[in-house]
């Protein structure tokens, strides 16, 4: 009798184990979006929504919270119950943010992490009717311009906005920042020569390279582009500190169990070298970058105080 006990006992610890290793069946998973539909991250996470769920069981359901510089959506993330059914997809904006903004949540405390899932090199780009086709033509027209010559960006803390205060920094010299209020604005003011220069993403800089309407000079990738070959890194130019670029991760409400975070990890994993998956973010110029939830952990500390010393030596001020 005490052995059939024993043996009850190690089939209920083995279900109650597996039981954390997954959300509750049968219910959908939300994954909550930061942003309005359409852009980039949005695009992205409707990517990796469906091969997770396919791993997981259960239908993994896009929830838009745009707002708040991405704030809005991510409280929604840290308030929900950590039970596996609610997670969130996170921008670099959420690794700036701490160093700009009093939020209401605690970015390090309120978050447990699930994985890296992408990132997006951006590149600088000019309107060829400026005449620039290099970075040291580019850097004789500012230094020639001292106090005119200006950058776009997609607002106060997006990645295209932390590259241009990276590039003043690195170059020394004044830059001025239009925040515009979208994705697609910043192209536009290069295209009509509203501004300078911008930042963009790689597929939609890619675009206006290969249609001629903007000169590609420099990419913030460690290394050259597939997309881009002929576009030098911004490393290679001898500015090596200009490397902000857009990523994308999942994260969860704080005290979400450990297994739960692992498979869906794995999942996140496995998906991003589907070759369907590998094809489809190479059209949207994404690099997978899938890790464990330690790894990301670590990684979003180290970025968190990387990105507050660039905001303090920019001198960056919210909007």
């Amino acid at each position: 009798m005490r052995r059939r006990a024993a043996v009850a006992l190690l089939g209920l610890t083995g279900l109650s184990a597996a039981a954390k290793a997954q959300p509750a069946p049968g219910r959908s998973i939300r994954l909550i979006v930061p942003y309005a539909p359409g852009g980039g991250t949005d695009i992205l996470s409707r990517l990796i929504a469906a091969p997770v769920g396919d791993a997981l069981g259960a239908a993994v359901v896009v929830e838009n919270r745009p707002g708040g510089n991405s704030a809005i959506g991510t409280e929604a993330v840290a308030r929900a119950t950590p039970d596996g059914q609610t997670i969130g997809m996170i921008d670099l904006a959420f690794l700036v943010n701490p160093s700009l903004f009093s939020l209401p949540y605690d970015t390090l405390r309120d978050f447990t992490a699930i994985s890296l899932v992408a990132t997006t090199p951006l590149v600088l780009m000019v309107n060829p009717r400026l005449g620039v086709r290099t970075m040291a033509e580019l850097v004789s027209h500012i230094r020639a311009n001292a106090g005119k010559v200006s950058f776009a960006s997609a607002g106060v803390g997006t990645a295209v906005h932390i590259a241009g205060e990276q590039l003043r920094l690195a170059l020394g010299t004044d830059l001025l920042h239009v925040p515009y209020r979208g994705g697609s604005l910043p192209a536009n003011a290069v295209l009509t020569g509203e501004v300078t220069l911008a930042f963009l993403a790689q597929s939609q800089a890619g675009a206006l390279a290969t249609g001629g309407q903007a000169v590609a000079i420099g990419i913030t990738s460690a290394s050259r582009s597939a997309a881009l070959p002929d576009v030098p890194t911004m490393g290679e130019l001898g500015l090596p500190t200009v490397d902000a670029q857009t990523i994308n991760g999942l994260i969860a409400p704080a005290g979400t169990p450990g297994p739960i975070l692992e498979r869906i990890s794995t999942a996140v994993a496995d998906a991003v070298k589907r070759p369907d998956m590998l094809k489809r973010m190479a059209e949207l110029g994404c690099d997978p970058a899938a890790s464990s939830p330690a790894q990301f952990s670590d990684w979003i500390r180290a970025e968190v105080a990387k990105w507050r010393e660039v905001v303090r030596a920019a001198k960056i001020q919210p909007q």
